[in-house]
C-alpha cells in the first residue's frame, strides 16, 4: 500500500509536536486527542471513506491539536505576536482552536447521519448537529476540569485560562460559533460531494 503525502505530513508534525514540547505534561494530554482522531481517520479510510471536505477538516483539526500541545495552547507563537500586535489580554489560539472543535465533529457528523440515516439537510439535522458539537465541547471541558482535579494541577495552566474566569463558557460559544459556521459556509460544498459519493 503505498503511503499517502498527507499521512507522511501528519507524521512529521506527530514527531515534530512530541519534540522537546514546551511542557512534557501538557503534551501528552493535549496530543492524546490528536492521535485518536488520526488513529480514526485511519480506520474510515479503509472501512468508511469521508468526503475529501470531512477528511480535510479532521486532519486539519488533528494538526491544530498538535501544534497546541508542543507549543500549549496559551503559547502558541504566532497567537503571541497576534497578541503584542494587536494589545491583547491573552493568546486566542485556545479560542481558535474551540472554533474547530465545533466545525469538525458539526461535519463529520452531518455526514454520517445524511449517509446512514433518513435525516435530510434542512433544520432538524442542523439542530441537531449543532448540539453535538455543542456536547463534544462540554465534554471536553469536564474532562479538563477533572483531569486538573486528579492531578492536583495548577488551573490556569492545565486549562490555559490566562486569567479569564469566564473561559470554559467562551470555549464552549466558541465551539458552537464553528459549527455554525461550518454548517452554513460549507453546506453547498459538502452537498455536492455527498451527492458524487452517491453516484
Amino acid at each position: 500500500m503505498v503511503m499517502r503525502a498527507d499521512w507522511v505530513l501528519m507524521a512529521v508534525l506527530l514527531v515534530w509536536s512530541a519534540y522537546r514540547p514546551a511542557n512534557p505534561v501538557v503534551w501528552w494530554f493535549e496530543a492524546a486527542p490528536a492521535v485518536g482522531l488520526l488513529a480514526f481517520l485511519g480506520w474510515t479510510d479503509v472501512r468508511w471513506r469521508f468526503t475529501p471536505l470531512v477528511r480535510c477538516m479532521l486532519l486539519l483539526g488533528a494538526a491544530l491539536m498538535l501544534v497546541g500541545a508542543h507549543y500549549t495552547y496559551a503559547g502558541m507563537p504566532l497567537f503571541t505576536w497576534l497578541q503584542d500586535v494587536l494589545s491583547l489580554k491573552r493568546n486566542h489560539f485556545d479560542r481558535f482552536g474551540h472554533v474547530f472543535q465545533g466545525a469538525v465533529p458539526a461535519l463529520l457528523l452531518r455526514e454520517w447521519l445524511i449517509r446512514t440515516s433518513v435525516l435530510r439537510p434542512g433544520a432538524w439535522l442542523q439542530w441537531l448537529v449543532m448540539g453535538f458539537a455543542l456536547a463534544i465541547s462540554a465534554s471536553w471541558e469536564l474532562i479538563e476540569w477533572v483531569v486538573v482535579v486528579w492531578a492536583n494541577g495548577e488551573p490556569d495552566v492545565y486549562l490555559n485560562f490566562q486569567g479569564d474566569p469566564w473561559d470554559t463558557q467562551a470555549d464552549m460559544a466558541c465551539a458552537l460559533a464553528g459549527a455554525a459556521f461550518a454548517l452554513i459556509a460549507c453546506r453547498a460544498q459538502h452537498d455536492r460531494q455527498l451527492a458524487l459519493m452517491a453516484r
